[in-house]
């Protein structure tokens, strides 16, 4: 019985050291300022979430 060669991951889109996540880091935040409102949402989120405020904060 022969011993079948172990598959190689890049054939498959996979990285040796990330797996399936790309290469480089995504962003931190987006850069452009039409999405400046929704980021300073995101920044207190868990504050919002936590006082009932996010539904007020998002329809502003």
């Amino acid at each position: 019985m022969a011993i079948r060669p172990l598959p190689v991951l890049e054939d498959y889109d996979i990285s040796p050291l990330t797996g399936f996540l790309p290469a480089e880091e995504p962003l931190e935040i987006l850069e452009d300022p039409y999405f400046a409102p929704w980021e300073d949402t995101f920044k207190c989120f868990n504050g919002l979430l936590l006082a009932s405020r996010l539904r007020q904060r998002v329809q502003e």
